[in-house]
């Protein structure tokens, strides 16, 4: 064996070269065994896994939340009921029906479907919805904006789309 630093021969039981001075030991490397390096990354697979785990269900929660209240939502319609609306009634129903009952003489009834968008603003003060009636009848379908305040949700201005007075509605109990 030799000394790897100046050359020098020497014994096996040596541990430090005769000339130079410098150790025969070998240097332990730190390089790690196939079995080594594969626990390791199998390790690490592991773990990646549960960050994306983990990721995943980070972003669920809000969608969750989202879903969730919308579909609360779909269910708590103030918009639903019978309303007065300066003597005529109309009457609101979860299956998109209406009855429009006019107040004077003679009483006469209109029915139909009706189609609503909401304001999707989270406003706490405020509903806004628009409204269109589609009458059964030969009357023309008319467009409303309805606007429910959400404090005691019996009371909704009704106007209609390029009206400037806007009527005002309060719920009756049915």
């Amino acid at each position: 064996m030799y000394c790897k630093n100046c050359g020098e021969k020497i014994t096996k039981d040596s541990k430090f070269c005769k000339k130079c001075g410098a150790s025969v030991l070998e240097k332990e490397t730190h390089e790690m065994s196939e079995e080594q390096k594969l626990a390791y990354y199998r390790k690490r697979k592991k773990e990646s896994y549960i960050y994306v785990f983990l990721g995943i269900f980070l972003i669920m929660i809000p969608i969750c939340v989202i879903i969730l209240f919308a579909i609360v939502g779909a269910f708590h319609e103030p918009l639903y009921g019978t309303w007065n609306c300066e003597g005529s009634i109309i009457e609101l129903d979860s299956d998109d029906h209406f009855k429009l009952t006019e107040s004077e003489e003679p009483y006469e009834s209109i029915t139909g479907k009706y189609q609503k968008e909401w304001d999707y603003s989270l406003s706490k003060e405020q509903t806004t919805y628009e409204l269109e009636l589609i009458p059964d009848s030969e009357f023309q379908s008319v467009k409303f904006e309805a606007i429910i305040q959400d404090e005691t949700e019996d009371e909704m201005s009704l106007k209609m789309v390029n009206s400037e007075y806007p009527m005002s509605c309060v719920r009756m109990n049915d």
